[in-house]
């Protein structure tokens, strides 16, 4: 299924992503299992590649080699040297990565194959690779940063989206009351808590066993209610602007999805590796260290200290109670 959807240079584009996504899977799920198909599986990508029009699907050609590397990394670069084309991947991968690597799925992918090169002997990474091991190395750093960013931004609007769901909800309720009518317009309410603080009074009051209370508990009920209507605060009309940077991309395109690499953090993996190439390779550690920019250095130092947090956070979790 794969080879015809990606072999025929006439296929419609959209024919051959599918074909690169339906790959990708395997890739991801049957590590040690499939190794036969890795070799044709990126020559048929890298031979679609040479007619591939958009940006989009240069990607997903790529990332085919680029699940290889994370699949087995020597294997994958034997047969990359064996053809002549490491070197042309590379280009091509940092041509594209800063502006067609849009999806959270795309960065992480490209920090787990990148990083996949420490953990590789030195003298056994092709030439054209270890040239450019500073520029891989501040590429992944400014990934991961990316990569949290993005993430973080996408939690962030998915916790809008519930509550702005919550407020609808809300709009329901109070348009079911027919002597509140000042408060027909929630769009702009920003304490969304003590909006449902609102909600709980006006309920309680709704709910009382008497239907008939004496006129002292309705007026206490509804002093309460409208000194914490008075409590609620509205935001400015600079706080509605969420623009993103569009080179930053947004939300996955295909929605939310899970894959394997959900298990492995990158912060971790990354400084794993790092930590792991620095006492087996010294000399070219310490070159390498002497040579990135300070704000590369800084970074990278937050990074480690980040990772430790969570790497405690994570053990934390599944300490036996």
């Amino acid at each position: 299924m794969y080879k015809k959807l990606v072999a025929d240079p006439k296929a419609p584009e959209v024919d051959t992503a599918a074909g690169c996504k339906l790959i990708e899977v395997a890739i991801m799920c049957c590590v040690g299992r499939i190794d036969a198909w890795i070799p044709p599986s990126i020559e048929l990508a890298l031979q679609r590649l040479e007619v591939a029009v958009s940006p989009g699907l240069k990607v997903l050609l790529l990332e085919v080699a680029l699940n290889s590397m994370v699949y087995n990394l020597s294997f994958t670069l034997n047969f990359l040297e064996s053809k002549g084309w490491t070197a042309k991947i590379f280009s091509l991968w940092f041509q594209l990565i800063d502006k067609e690597f849009v999806r959270i799925h795309d960065k992480k992918l490209s920090v787990l194959a990148l990083t996949s090169l420490f953990s590789l002997p030195f003298a056994q990474i092709p030439q054209s690779i270890q040239s450019q091991f500073q520029t891989i190395f501040e590429m992944i750093i400014k990934l991961i940063v990316r990569t949290q960013k993005q993430r973080e931004e996408h939690e962030r609007r998915a916790e809008e989206e519930e509550d702005s769901e919550d407020l609808d909800d809300d709009e329901e309720f109070f348009e079911d009351l027919e002597d509140i009518e000042e408060l027909e317009n929630l769009d702009d309410i920003k304490d969304k808590n003590k909006l449902k603080e609102i909600k709980k009074k006006l309920k309680e009051l709704m709910e009382k066993d008497d239907p008939t209370p004496d006129n002292k508990d309705v007026s206490e009920d509804l002093d309460a209610f409208a000194s914490a209507i008075g409590e609620i605060s509205f935001p400015a009309p600079s706080d509605h602007n969420f623009a993103l940077d569009p080179t930053e991309g947004a939300d996955d395109e295909d929605g939310e999805w899970s894959t394997p690499y959900d298990k492995t953090n990158e912060l971790v993996f990354f400084v794993q590796k790092i930590k792991e190439f620095s006492q087996r390779e010294v000399a070219v550690y310490n070159a390498l260290m002497a040579n990135i920019s300070n704000e590369a250095k800084s970074v990278f130092a937050d990074i480690v200290q980040k990772s430790e947090t969570v790497s405690y956070t994570h053990l934390r979790a599944h300490e036996t109670p």
